[in-house]
Order: structure tokens, then C-alpha cells, then sequence
């Protein structure tokens, strides 16, 4: 164990350096969440400086070596993105990181924390308290494989369109309800990024145009082409079909000539909801078990979060500080 390294809160000058370590971590750079991460108030990525560890060599000293992300949405806080860089990985970086992270939530009255461990993590989170929840899952297939006809199907009276990032607010009532805890500034600091597009679900029958979901995408990084979804809200798989169909037409319309090679990804999703895992492999994009959903309780009593209660929307594919 290293005595002492300093744990500073990251810049948007370090995101460049962090987005460069998730790529040696083997994953892709998602530089937009990692810039929202840092916009949001509710948002933290702690990092430790090369400086920290005994660096002095110029233009090495102040770049982040370790770092985890963090965000305190009311009750329900999550971390991520916990990296170490293989030089100096086994000093206790990780743990130490990951015990700030907590801190902070804790401070900001976080009653629950939740991550996604892979098998690597999952002995320093069980030492730290957490709790096994269920295997996550993503998944992915070629833009061309979606069922769109299926996903039209589905949809029926329900339609989606692309509305502009001050719409936001009017689902923020359907995300707090579904994920439990105020997001809705990281969801702003996301939607208002040139990379982003929001879509917002109705009923045609309806003449209140009361939002019954909503979605947002983001273009992958170059080499890649493609879009990634997330989050998703919506009630039932009609709503959630309507959402997917939208971003993945708009997306044809943007690249038409690189649709055909591009990919559709939706990110983790949580095993203990397996009508919406059924729900994406049964329109072309197949689920993969991913890694291992965590809840480390940080309340009086550990009672378990309240049961998706008939009407109330479901996350189909959840965003925080994970970074995928």
C-alpha cells in the first residue's frame, strides 16, 4: 500500500488523459459522459497524479493515473469508470479511489450506491461492503440487423421524434421515477452536446401530448460508426420501441452511405429485468452477459429498493458515470 497519495478532482483538461487511459483499459474513449461526469454538480471523477506516486519527469508528472467517477443523485449514488494504469496498478489505487468516491456520496446523502464490477473488481467491492444484485448485460449487432419492422410493430399508436435538450424537463418526473434519484442535470450536461440527440415518446391518440418516455443517443467515436442508446425510460415495450425505432432512423438519415456497416450498441442493462432483455433480443440486438451489478447500502437499514410497480417506467438501458 502507497502512503498517501494525494486524490485531487479532475479538470476538463484531464479529460483528454482519461479518455487516452479507458482506451488502454481496453474500452472505448465516451469522452461526452466523462465531460458531463465533470459539468454536472452532482458529478465527480477523482483522480490520483503521477506527481503523487513519486513522477517528476516533465510532461508526465500531472497526468492522471488512476481515476473513478462518481455522481450523488439524491438517495442513489453510482461509481464507475474506477481505472488504474498497468504501471501502477496493485498499490491500492483502486480501493482508495473507490473509498473517496463513497465519502463523497455519502456526504451528499446518498443512501445507496450501485456499480457494475468486473471480476477483477469484485473482491475489493465485496471487502468495501457491497452486495451481489445480478449479472448485467449489453448488447450490440450491425445498425442493418435491427427489426425495424418489428420495432414499427411494436410501437403501433406510439411515435417518437428528435426534440431539442431544453426538453428535458419535461421527463424528468418519468427518470427520477425510474431511476430514483434527480439525474437530471447530468442528463442536460449529456443531451447538450453535439454528439447527443433526445427523443421523446406520445401517444397519437392523445391529445394532452403527455411524454410517455424518452431516449437519448450519442454517435460513436471515430473509427467506429454507429450509435450508442442510453438511457432509455419508458414503460412498456411499445414506448421503448417507438424510442429505438426514432434514433435508429434518424441515424440512417444522417449516414446513409456508412448505415449499413454501423452498429447499434444500448448500454448495461441489469439482469434482474429479464422482459427487457427479452425485449432487445427479440427486435435483432442480442444481450451478452456483461459483468456483475453491486448495491452497497449506506443507510440505517438495508432495505431493498422499491419493486417496478405496474405503470411505473422501466430503465431500459441506464446511464451514470459508467462509461461505456
Amino acid at each position: 500500500m502507497i502512503a498517501a497519495p494525494q486524490i485531487e478532482r479532475a479538470t476538463l483538461a484531464d479529460i483528454e488523459p482519461l479518455a487516452l487511459l479507458r482506451v488502454e483499459m481496453g474500452w472505448r474513449r465516451s469522452d461526452p459522459l466523462l465531460r458531463a461526469t465533470l459539468a454536472w454538480e452532482g458529478g465527480r471523477i477523482f483522480i490520483v497524479r503521477a506527481r503523487s506516486l513519486g513522477v517528476t519527469a516533465k510532461g508526465l508528472a500531472e497526468l492522471p493515473v488512476a481515476s473513478a467517477s462518481a455522481i450523488a443523485a439524491g438517495p442513489v449514488g453510482v461509481i464507475g469508470n474506477v481505472t488504474v494504469r498497468p504501471e501502477f496498478q496493485r498499490r491500492g489505487l483502486g480501493g482508495l479511489l473507490t473509498t473517496h468516491a463513497i465519502a463523497w456520496q455519502r456526504a451528499q446523502g446518498v443512501l445507496e450506491v450501485w456499480l457494475d464490477a468486473t471480476p477483477a473488481g469484485r473482491p475489493l467491492y465485496r471487502r468495501l461492503g457491497f452486495e451481489d444484485v445480478a449479472v448485467s448485460w449489453d448488447a450490440h449487432a450491425p445498425l442493418r440487423d435491427l427489426r425495424q419492422e418489428r420495432l414499427a410493430a411494436l410501437a403501433g399508436g406510439i411515435t417518437a421524434e428528435q426534440a431539442s435538450a431544453e426538453k428535458l424537463a419535461s421527463v424528468a418526473a418519468l427518470d427520477l421515477a425510474a431511476f430514483g434519484g434527480d439525474r437530471l442535470g447530468l442528463l442536460e450536461a449529456l443531451a447538450a452536446q453535439d454528439s447527443y440527440a433526445l427523443y421523446i415518446a406520445r401517444d397519437l391518440h392523445d391529445a394532452s401530448r403527455r411524454p410517455l418516455g424518452y431516449a437519448l443517443s450519442r454517435q460513436l467515436e471515430p473509427p467506429w460508426t454507429g450509435i450508442r442508446l442510453g438511457p432509455l425510460v419508458a414503460p412498456d415495450d411499445r414506448v421503448a420501441a417507438a424510442l429505438t425505432l426514432a434514433a435508429t432512423r434518424a441515424e440512417q438519415r444522417r449516414i446513409p452511405d456508412e448505415f449499413a456497416r454501423g452498429e447499434a450498441y444500448i448500454t448495461v442493462g441489469r439482469g434482474d429485468e429479464p422482459a427487457i432483455r427479452a425485449f432487445y433480443d427479440s427486435i435483432g440486438l442480442p444481450t451478452e452477459d456483461d459483468d456483475l451489478v453491486m448495491r452497497l447500502s449506506l443507510a440505517a437499514s438495508d432495505a431493498q429498493p422499491p419493486a417496478h410497480d405496474e405503470g411505473r417506467p422501466r430503465i431500459y438501458s441506464w446511464t451514470a458515470p459508467m462509461v461505456f
